[in-house]
């Protein structure tokens, strides 16, 4: 049992009250985890090689975590692959933009979007800037933890726990958050997090791009804490699943 992230980083009071199921990760191999083997994207990047995103009709390109942290992964990829050192520096870039523009709060790094944004395109559930999500803080453990193991900079293992700790932290008011409790013991890692947190749009995609981030911060540490909290994520799926991803019909 190592010491947890979260005890390393001031101010951080750690998630409690959700259930856990039987799910327990495997120790999964480089090259067959997720993301892997996948077809490398660039997307809209600016001169350095950084993923950026457009909003209709603003030519600004603005930082966007989600993209960044694919992207890092997807260059690492490919670096695992060829080995050829660019791939590798743009896997570095992309994640170092993310660390450079961190918001710590709590003990945790956060990763904000900079440009308002119509959730579902409807104008009346508009997240204002900076908002955070947690499916950018999965993803950005993700792409640290994995840097951390093809370099051993401990940089990067520096990144991952204290993004790690951003997704073990009680929501605050005010303040950034990726995670939450509902009333039923419910674990959220929410791609659109609102306050007050029930009002969270509870989406299943970025509870399951998060938890990725969770087992592979899980199997790297070893430590009970990020194990308890990756527990915590897979049974919010099966129980949510019909009600309300998919009503019925």
């Amino acid at each position: 049992n190592t010491l947890p992230a979260h005890a390393l980083l001031a101010g951080a009071v750690p998630l409690e009250g959700y259930r856990t199921g039987g799910i327990v990760p495997r120790a999964v191999p480089i090259g067959a985890r997720p993301y892997a083997n996948a077809a490398l994207v660039r997307g809209l990047v600016d001169i350095t090689g950084v993923r950026m995103f457009r909003l209709a009709g603003d030519p600004t390109m603005y930082d966007h975590p989600v993209g960044q942290a694919q992207l890092s992964m997807a260059y690492l990829d490919q670096y695992r692959l060829t080995r050829l050192p660019a791939y590798l520096r743009l896997a570095k870039v992309n994640a170092q933009r993310l660390v450079d523009r961190r918001v710590e709060s709590r003990g945790g790094w956060y990763y904000p979007y900079d440009f308002d944004f119509a959730v579902h395109g409807d104008t009346t559930e508009t997240l204002t800037a900076p908002w955070y999500s947690g499916m950018a803080q999965g993803l950005a453990l993700s792409a640290f933890t994995r840097l951390f193991q093809a370099t051993g900079d401990p940089a990067w293992k520096t990144a991952a726990d204290a993004t790690y700790a951003s997704l073990d932290n009680t929501p605050v008011e005010g303040e950034p958050f990726g995670s939450w409790v509902n009333s039923t013991g419910d674990l959220w890692l929410e791609l659109y997090p609102r306050w007050p947190v029930e009002m969270s749009e509870r989406v299943l995609n970025g509870q399951i791009f998060a938890a990725f981030g969770l087992s592979d911060s899980a199997q790297l540490t070893g430590s009970t804490d990020a194990m308890r909290l990756y527990y915590g994520a897979p049974p919010t799926v099966p129980t949510s699943l019909m009600i309300p991803f998919r009503p019925p019909q």
